[in-house]
Parts: structure tokens; C-alpha cells; sequence
């Protein structure tokens, strides 16, 4: 949601900026647009590679972090070289959803994971849904400069809840396996000492 919260305004908030005519807003939202969507995909693979040596929470505080800091820049930008420097950086170091795929997938357990990755898709368009609605009645009403405060004020807040619901997934999950693992643990060695009784049984009928 928090970033769906800055879309409805970002022309007009370009063209406070001082970049000239319509013309030139519309050009530079285009451009804008552009350059954070072409920069996140091709640091999308990286992020990728990075998580799966680090790990995948570190990712999604990553996006957190870095996003509510950048927006939170973003207001303060002062001319249209800053706006677009800070967009790119975004586009550089965020990418939530598939960050928080990635992370759903190391501790839900296989048989939701289908579930799960739905859930996330959900929030994702709810929140894109949502964001620019909230956005734009915030702007209009305490302008667009605070309206960055608070989209960062979102995406830090997400960074300091990540962990905690993140660790304690994670606890049941590792609970379960272990319980899984006991379970089986003395499941083998019980159906080993049934067949070879039978084993037994057999031998001493053919005797």
C-alpha cells in the first residue's frame, strides 16, 4: 500500500517541481516511471542471488528500509535531477513482492504454499488498490511534501513488525518439522521391528 500511496500525485507533485508546461510534466512522469521500473528489473535477479546466500528476511527489510527511507527523501526533493536520482535509487533497492514471496516460501509449509503465495498477490493489488485512494486524500489534505512522510512512515513501520511475525513463523515451522521428525523417528524403527517379527514368524513356519 505504501507505495500505491504516492502514485496519484506524483505528476502533479513534478510539476511543483518546476520542470515547465504539461508538456514537459507528462514527459518527465513518463520518464520517471520508466527509470524505477527498468532499474528494478534488472535488480530484481540480484536481490535474488543475495537473498539466497544471506537469506530471505534480511531482503524484505532491505525493501522496508531502503523504501521508506527514499520516499521519505523524495519530498524533500527540490528539483526534478533529485526526484529522478531518488527514483532510480528505488527502483535499485526495492521490489516488496518479491521479496516477501520469497520469504513466505522459506516458512510456510509446502502443502499452503499455493495459499500463501495467493495471499500475497491479494495484498499486493488490495494495497495498490487502497494506496492511491489514502494517498490522495492525504495530499489534498496536508499536501504532498507530508504525504512522503507518511508513505515512509508505512514502510518503516513494516520494516519493524517484519521480524518479529517473520521469527515467529519461522518457530512453528521448525516446532512442526520437529515434531514431524519424532514422529518419524520412532515410526521406522517400530515398523522394522513388525517386519522383521514376521520375518521370524515365517521362518519358524517353514521350519
Amino acid at each position: 500500500m505504501a507505495f500505491g500511496f504516492v502514485f496519484p500525485f506524483l505528476p502533479l507533485f513534478i510539476a511543483e517541481l518546476g520542470v515547465g508546461g504539461i508538456e514537459q510534466v507528462e514527459v518527465w512522469s513518463g520518464v520517471t516511471a520508466f527509470g524505477q521500473a527498468a532499474v528494478l528489473s534488472v535488480f530484481s535477479p540480484v536481490w535474488g542471488a543475495i537473498a539466497d546466500r544471506y537469506g530471505r528476511r534480511v531482503m524484505v527489510l532491505r525493501v522496508a528500509f531502503a523504501g521508506g527511507i527514499i520516499l521519505g527523501l523524495m519530498g524533500l526533493s527540490q528539483n526534478i535531477w533529485q526526484f529522478l536520482a531518488l527514483r532510480l535509487i528505488q527502483g535499485a533497492l526495492t521490489g516488496v513482492v518479491a521479496a516477501s514471496t520469497a520469504l513466505a516460501s522459506a516458512f510456510v509449509p509446502r502443502e499452503r504454499l499455493g495459499y500463501a503465495m495467493g495471499l500475497i498477490q491479494m495484498s499486493a493489488f488490495a494495497g495498490n488498490s487502497v494506496g492511491p485512494l489514502l494517498g490522495g486524500f492525504v495530499a489534498d489534505r496536508v499536501g504532498y511534501r507530508a504525504s512522503f512522510a507518511v508513505t515512509a512512515g508505512l514502510m518503516l513501520s513494516a520494516g519493524v513488525i517484519t521480524p518479529e511475525g517473520a521469527g515467529a513463523a519461522s518457530a512453528s515451522r521448525l516446532r512442526r518439522d520437529h515434531r514431524v521428525r519424532k514422529f518419524s523417528g520412532s515410526l521406522i524403527p517400530a515398523l522394522r521391528r513388525g517386519s522383521c517379527a514376521r520375518d521370524r514368524r515365517g521362518r519358524a513356519r517353514a521350519w
